[in-house]
């Protein structure tokens, strides 16, 4: 388990978001059929925490959660290639990052207001990692936790301005980051056009408790 805050946040009133990566593997395609299983492959999902998206500022700090791959490491340190059907190492991770655009995140839902940081950090690092089911994902660890925060005391987030509804999070997401390749958001092409429609210092952001669109 790899974690990393080094503060006790109490900061009223920053988000929670669920975020969208970009990542390689057999599931990174074009298809957009939602019951394809390689579909559900495509992308890494993580939480993100932070401020809301009108006061942040690429310097702005906030928070990486989510359960991420770490390759097997043999005797000698080297990094073991693991073969497919083998299971792969998972744990949770929470880091520290910055809130500027990344070249692998491509877009980040709204999904709460966080009450209390540090009881939501608590929830988040003891969802289970099922590292020995071979059909473990990101995706599933996701499901999972939004779940456990469901079931909270209603001491993690705002208890009136939160989604806890797993397909509700995952629909908005989904159809977000289609909204934004069908926009050419992430191929260049925005470049060359005289007045650029998205901001590349932003994420491309949707708040899912206002359903508007923050950042294009």
């Amino acid at each position: 388990m790899t974690t990393v805050w080094p503060f006790s946040s109490k900061r009223d009133k920053d988000r929670l978001y669920v975020a969208l990566y970009a990542r390689g593997g057999p599931g990174h395609q074009t298809q957009t059929n939602l019951a394809n299983p390689f579909f559900l492959t495509r992308y890494h999902w993580s939480f993100i925490t932070g401020p809301k998206p009108e006061k942040e500022s690429p310097s702005s700090q906030g928070m990486r959660i989510h359960a991420v791959q770490r390759a097997a490491i043999n005797q000698s340190g080297t990094p073991m290639r693991t073969a497919p059907g083998h299971p792969i190492n998972w744990e949770f991770e929470a880091r520290q990052i910055r809130m500027a655009p990344t070249a692998m995140v491509l877009v980040r839902v709204v999904m709460a207001k966080i009450h209390d940081m540090d009881r939501l950090m608590e929830i988040l690092s003891n969802v289970p990692i099922r590292g020995h089911d071979k059909t473990f994902s990101c995706r599933m660890w996701m499901i999972d936790a939004v779940n456990a925060l469901a079931q909270d005391d209603g001491q993690a987030l705002s208890a009136t301005s939160k989604i806890t509804d797993w397909d509700t999070i995952y629909q908005a997401a989904i159809e977000f980051v289609e909204k934004k390749k069908a926009e050419h958001r992430f191929d260049g092409r925005d470049a060359e056009n005289p007045n650029p429609v998205f901001r590349k210092d932003r994420i491309a952001t949707f708040d899912l408790l206002t359903g508007e669109e923050v950042f294009a």
